[in-house]
């Protein structure tokens, strides 16, 4: 979350990748509560910064597709917020 802080936003993704790679070690249920802890400081620190926030969604979407559906899936409703905010509806 240090990253965040500072807005150094590809390192931030480093380490979200990172975490993401682990996905196949450590339990489903600690996976998702460290992407759902991840998530809410992207929704609160990132909010100014709308192409790092749907970065870091994407990455997340990418990597749990096959393994979480139902945190894909909430994941997606997030992402969707962020689109109509933007009024992106494409």
């Amino acid at each position: 979350m240090v990253a965040m802080q500072l807005g150094q936003f590809q390192k931030m993704i480093d380490y979200q990748k990172r975490m993401l790679a682990m996905t196949n070690v450590v339990s489903k249920q600690q996976i998702s509560d460290a992407i759902s802890k991840v998530q809410d400081q992207i929704q609160k620190k990132l909010g100014e910064n709308p192409n790092e926030t749907k970065a870091m969604y994407e990455l997340i979407l990418n990597n749990l597709k096959a393994s979480d559906q139902r945190l894909w899936f909430a994941t997606c409703c997030r992402l969707a917020k962020i689109y109509l905010h933007d009024k992106n509806y494409a």
